[in-house]
């Protein structure tokens, strides 16, 4: 695999250290993890799924750097997890994300950043929607460019480049690149309503697999608004084209001869098939945020990529989530989701998906003041998930209880 991407990560790492020598604002946080992690069914299969005890260890640290027009901040953590019973998956995984923002002129910001992450499973960090990925080892780069510039006092102009990479440590599964170009125009509407913004923006993704082709078209209108300091809502919405070359195998029959005697033989063609269609796109995220807590309800309609299975997909997802703060130590947590998967064969992809994802998450946080505030947290979660495969009349389920303890403390402040 090329790791040429990763090269924007030791840019930013470069970075960080000839701005620490002009930082107004410099905060460095040292952390580490310990989590032990009870999965009924790790490898996330229909039948005969395993269970185990999972221990994991993650040291890390953040660095921040605030300049008033510069911002930068690199987060790095590497994850060691050991299993109870099944000692041959243990693991060693590794994160590293870095951020820039940079304030050109008052009016015209730029921003970037770069990622790398290593994940030996997962199936063992599965979003609240989402596709569930495929239980392999994948090494995952991503990158982003952005700029926000304000041409009148009610008129913003937006644009943004995305570019994303993954790379499976097994030959079963098919890597795959993605890339997204984003441009919009954001207007304050204040003089009809107050807080109220309208938008419109226009999008495009291309989707790349090694036997497949996927480009996708969107333009969407929205708006957002605060109706008072409690409640917020955004929503966006529109039309979008989606192309695709997808590999379609047929057999044909083919009369050859043995010793004189003829026979009949099925032959493998393999033809890129191409097709197209119109379709919808939208996401609606109703906020509410209060002095101890707060939450979110969203709704997601859009195209993202079938990890590993050489295409995409078509994505329905309602997601909510929440956190209230009981004491000042004390505090609640909820996450919870539902989402629809689909695409057909030779459509957005070279294999049928059709997934049903149910995911509930509650848990409790305690956090300790040792030296500053939250120097020390406790935290205890469970999860349940369920996919069903309708195709195939199968689903996989899974619990999971988590214990976590954080230990983390900023100097330089």
């Amino acid at each position: 695999m090329s790791y040429r991407p990763v090269f924007l990560i030791v840019f930013l790492a470069v970075f960080f250290c000839a701005a620490l020598a002009r930082a107004d604002e410099f905060r460095l946080v040292p952390s580490v993890v310990v989590e032990e992690d009870y999965n009924s069914n790790f490898e996330f299969v229909t039948k005969g799924g395993k269970s185990d005890f999972i221990t994991s260890l993650i040291p890390g640290v953040e660095m921040v750097d605030n300049t008033g027009r510069l911002a930068t901040d690199l987060v790095l953590n590497a994850a060691r997890l050991e299993y109870a019973d099944n000692s041959a998956l243990d693991a060693t995984n590794y994160m590293f994300n870095g951020s820039v923002q940079y304030g050109v002129t008052p009016l015209f910001t730029i921003s970037g950043s770069a990622g790398y992450s290593r994940n030996s499973n997962p199936n063992l960090s599965i979003a609240p929607t989402g596709f569930v990925s495929v239980a392999v080892p994948v090494d995952r780069l991503s990158s982003s460019l952005s700029a926000d510039y304000k041409l009148t006092e009610r008129t913003e102009v937006v644009a943004s480049y995305s570019y994303g990479a993954d790379y499976y440590n097994n030959p079963a599964y098919l890597d795959d690149i993605s890339q997204n170009v984003k441009a919009g125009l954001v207007y304050d509407l204040g003089e009809y309503s107050p807080t109220l913004k309208g938008r419109i923006n226009g999008v495009y993704s291309y989707y790349s697999f090694p036997d497949s082709r996927t480009d996708s078209y969107e333009s969407t209108v929205g708006f957002s608004r605060d109706f008072n300091e409690k409640w917020s809502i955004s929503v966006d919405s529109g039309i979008s084209y989606t192309r695709s070359k997808i590999p379609q195998t047929q057999y044909i029959e083919v009369f050859t001869e043995y010793q004189g005697l003829p026979y009949l033989v099925f032959v493998p063609v393999t033809e890129q098939l191409k097709t197209g269609g119109w379709g919808w796109v939208a996401t609606a995220t109703l906020n509410y945020k209060a002095e101890r807590g707060g939450g979110a309800l969203t709704y997601t309609r859009n195209i993202i990529p079938a990890y590993g299975l050489n295409g995409v997909a078509e994505q329905n997802a309602l997601a909510i989530s929440s956190q209230y703060q009981l004491t000042n130590e004390f505090s609640t947590l909820c996450s919870a989701g539902y989402s629809t998967l689909s695409s057909a064969l030779g459509n957005l992809s070279s294999t049928t998906l059709n997934q049903r994802i149910l995911r509930i998450s509650p848990g409790v946080r305690y956090d300790f003041s040792i030296v500053s505030s939250r120097d020390l947290s406790l935290q205890a979660s469970y999860e349940y998930m369920m996919v069903d495969y309708p195709t195939s009349k199968t689903d996989a389920h899974r619990q999971v209880v988590s214990f976590r303890i954080t230990l983390q403390h900023p100097f330089f402040e």
